[in-house]
C-alpha cells in the first residue's frame, strides 16, 4: 500500500486527524492506526493488514496499483462529456435596474425577441430526447425585469420536458428588488422555479452604496422586506460579496438576519468581489481583498453560524468531479439575442461567442474547443487538495495563476468541523 497524494494530516489539540480530499473522509486516528500510516508512508511493510484496511476504507492509504489522477481524469471526462442532463443559463435582458460599482455586464436595453424564443424553444425541442433532465437558471442582467418572457418560456420548456418524461428544475439569480411575494409566488407555481438567490452587501449604508438603483436610490429596505414575504415560498439563497469596503460590517448584517429570524431559514454564503478579466469590472482591482485575507474572514464567517446554531454541512469540502458547468458538453449560456456561450462572465461580450440558435455551436472555433478541451492546470496537479478545488474557476485560468481561498483556509475549515462534529476515531471509539 501507499498513502494517498490527498491526505492531510492534522494535530489538532494532541490528538492526528487525517482528511482526504478525494474521498473526503475525515477521521480522528488512534496512535495504533497512526503507527500503521506511517509506516505506510515510510514504504515499511511490517504492519497489521487487518487494520490497515481502515486507513483503506477512508482513501487515506491506497494500493500500490492505483492511479487517483487516472480516476479522476476519467470521472470528469464522463460527467462532462456523458451527462444526462441539460443546463441553461438564460438571459431575457442584459437590461438592470441598478448600477452596482463592481459589474462586470454592460447593460443594454434589449430583451428576447418572440424570435429568439422561438429559436431558443426549437434547440430545446431537437435536443430533449437525450437527456433525462433540464436544469434552467434566469440570469440577467436582472431577469425579473423580463418576468413575461420567463413565465411564457417557462410554460413552454416544462410543456416540452413532460411530452418527453424528463425532469425539469429552474432557479433564478435576481438582485431581490422586484420579487414581492406575489412575484415569487408566479415562480413557483407558474415556472417551477424552486430557488432564488439574491445578494445583501452588507447593512443598509453599505449596501445602498454598493448596490444602488439606476437612479442612485438605495435598495436595501426594499430587498429586506421582499426577503421577509419570500422565505416561505421560495428556497433563498443569501450571498454577500466581501471586498475592502464592507468586510469590516459583516457581522453587523449578519446579526440582523439573526434577529428578524431569517438567519436559520436560508442559505447563506460569501463571495470575494473580483476583478474579472475581458469585463468591465477591471476597473474595480481596488476593492479587492487578496484571497488570504478573505479566506481568514470567510473561518470568522462560519464560526458565526457555528455559534448561532445555524447549520454549515454545506461548508464541509467535498470533492468536485467537474468543477464547472462551463466545461460540461451540455450546459450553455443564451443571451437576448440568442448568442450562445460557455461562461456567464463573458456573456455580453460576442467575442466569446460559441455559436447562436440560429446557425448552431461552432464546433471547430477556439471559441469552444478552449472550453470543450480544458484541463487544469499543471500546477494544480500536484496540489493535495485538488479534488475539492480543481481551480475553482476555469475561465480564470486563462488569465491568472492565483488559488482559490480554500488553499488558504482549509486546515481551518477542517479543525471548525472537528468542533461541530463529535468525532469517532477510526476504530469507532469516542
Amino acid at each position: 500500500m501507499k498513502p494517498s497524494r490527498f491526505t492531510i494530516e492534522l494535530d489538532i489539540d494532541g490528538s492526528k486527524y487525517l482528511y482526504n480530499s478525494l474521498s473526503n473522509a475525515y477521521a480522528k486516528i488512534d496512535e495504533d492506526h497512526y503507527e500503521i500510516y506511517l509506516k505506510i508512508k515510510n514504504n515499511d511493510t511490517d504492519y497489521d493488514e487487518k487494520m490497515s484496511i481502515d486507513l483503506y476504507n477512508g482513501g487515506f492509504v491506497i494500493n500500490d496499483n492505483e492511479d487517483e489522477i487516472g480516476y479522476m481524469n476519467f470521472f470528469e471526462k464522463v460527467m462532462r462529456y456523458g451527462s444526462s442532463s441539460l443546463g441553461l443559463t438564460i438571459a431575457p435582458t442584459l437590461q438592470c435596474n441598478f448600477r452596482c460599482k463592481y459589474c462586470y455586464e454592460i447593460h443594454e436595453n434589449l430583451f428576447m425577441s418572440d424570435d429568439v424564443q422561438k429559436l431558443l424553444i426549437e434547440f430545446v425541442t431537437k435536443n430533449i430526447s437525450r437527456y433525462k433532465n433540464i436544469s434552467v437558471s434566469w440570469y440577467g442582467g436582472e431577469p425579473l425585469l423580463a418576468l413575461s418572457i420567463i413565465r411564457d418560456l417557462s410554460k413552454r420548456l416544462i410543456k416540452i420536458a413532460e411530452a418527453n418524461n424528463v425532469i425539469y428544475e429552474s432557479g433564478i439569480i435576481s438582485n431581490g428588488y422586484l420579487l414581492t411575494k406575489s412575484v415569487a409566488q408566479i415562480l413557483k407555481d407558474e415556472c417551477k422555479i424552486s430557488s432564488v438567490q439574491i445578494t445583501l452587501d452588507g447593512i443598509r449604508e453599505i449596501h445602498d452604496i454598493n448596490r444602488p438603483l439606476e437612479n442612485g436610490q438605495g435598495t436595501f429596505d426594499v430587498i429586506f422586506q421582499n426577503l421577509r414575504n419570500i422565505i416561505e415560498i421560495l428556497n433563498v439563497s443569501i450571498r454577500i460579496n466581501i471586498s475592502k469596503d464592507n468586510y469590516q460590517q459583516l457581522f453587523q448584517l449578519l446579526d440582523i438576519l439573526n434577529d428578524e429570524g431569517i438567519l436559520d431559514k436560508i442559505h447563506i454564503y460569501i463571495a470575494p468581489v473580483s476583478s474579472v478579466e475581458n469585463t468591465e469590472s477591471k476597473k474595480i482591482q481596488y476593492m479587492c481583498l487578496n484571497k488570504s485575507d478573505f479566506a481568514d474572514i470567510e473561518i470568522e464567517f462560519i464560526k458565526y453560524l457555528i455559534e448561532k446554531k445555524v447549520n454549515i454541512n454545506h461548508f464541509y469540502p467535498l470533492y468536485k468531479p467537474v468543477v464547472c458547468s462551463s466545461i460540461s458538453s451540455n450546459s450553455f449560456v443564451i443571451d437576448p439575442e440568442g448568442y450562445l456561450y460557455k461562461c456567464w462572465n463573458v456573456v455580453c461580450n460576442k467575442s466569446f461567442s460559441i455559436g447562436n440558435l440560429k446557425d448552431g455551436i461552432k464546433f471547430k472555433q477556439k471559441e469552444f474547443l478552449e472550453w470543450a478541451n480544458w484541463e487544469l492546470p499543471d500546477r494544480c496537479l500536484k496540489c493535495e487538495i485538488m479534488p475539492i478545488c480543481q481551480s475553482s474557476c476555469p475561465y480564470n485560468t486563462f488569465y491568472n495563476n492565483e488559488c482559490s481561498t480554500i488553499k488558504y483556509n482549509i486546515i481551518n475549515l477542517l479543525k471548525l468541523f472537528k468542533d461541530y462534529h463529535q468525532f469517532k476515531d477510526i476504530s469507532g471509539r469516542r
